[in-house]
């Protein structure tokens, strides 16, 4: 049949395919990495309603990061209580890998505390990285308008010496 040529995969691939070799294109370690990321995911019973509260605490925090990017007092309560929760991530891990029974249906908290580190403290992180980027942006901002003012008034002092 002429029109199934076009349709089947080069020969390579097949060869490839049957000898297990990494027919993605990614290097091994990549290759390797997408794995464990689709174990990681397909591992997760994400229906469980604990993940869903998790998800839902996370979207709360991320709004109220975003809502109080202008208010650098609130930004800096939310910077400490966000480290001080992934500081604790380690004790939350402990509690939780001795209750899980009561709350989840599979053991997701090893001795290291992958899972705490992934689902927990990793988006926690990134919400506090992006905390402290604003008040670097808020602080270099208050730099540029103290230096405006400043030169504005070495400039009428400047002219009111000249005048004088």
């Amino acid at each position: 049949m002429p029109g199934v040529e076009a349709t089947l995969p080069p020969k390579n691939v097949l060869e490839q395919l049957i000898e297990g070799k990494n027919v993605t294109g990614l290097s091994d370690a990549a290759h390797d990495f997408y794995n464990d990321v689709l174990g990681f995911v397909h591992a997760v019973d994400w229906n469980e309603r604990w993940l869903l509260g998790l998800g839902a605490f996370h979207v709360f925090v991320w709004v109220v990061m975003i809502a109080s990017r202008r208010n650098s007092d609130a930004q800096m309560v939310l910077l400490v209580t966000i480290l001080g929760l992934v500081y604790s991530a380690e004790w939350i891990n402990s509690l939780a890998a001795d209750h899980w029974q009561e709350f989840a249906r599979q053991n997701y908290f090893d001795r290291r505390g992958v899972f705490v580190s992934i689902m927990f403290s990793a988006p926690l992180l990134c919400a506090a990285l992006l905390v402290l980027l604003n008040s670097l942006r808020a602080a270099s901002s208050l730099l540029i308008q103290v230096k405006r003012k400043e030169l504005r008034v070495a400039a009428r002092a400047k002219a009111k010496a000249k005048a004088s």
